[in-house]
């Protein structure tokens, strides 16, 4: 969803009218039940196991759990088993 806005200031007071602004579109999505979206990855591995990502901040986890459902689903293809791919769950 993108929301636009327009309006005329006098010069020095479109900082505290871009804020109220703001504001009261802040409250009128919250009193909607609108919420904005949270800044969390989910990744749902082969095994059916998720990892949160919320502290993952280089990537290394989401890495390494893509890479082992990736193994996980090409070994199931060729039918072989899949060897386990160790995941740090910090």
């Amino acid at each position: 969803m993108i929301i636009r806005t327009k309006f005329t200031a006098v010069p020095g007071e479109q900082f505290v009218i871009r804020r109220e602004a703001y504001r009261r579109i802040q409250e009128a999505l919250h009193n909607n039940g609108i919420q904005f979206a949270q800044r969390r990855v989910t990744v749902e591995l082969a095994s059916g196991e998720e990892l949160d990502t919320t502290n993952d901040t280089d990537g290394s986890r989401v890495t390494a759990a893509a890479g082992g459902a990736a193994l996980a689903a090409q070994a199931a293809e060729e039918g072989a088993p899949a060897a386990p791919v160790p995941v740090d769950s910090r």
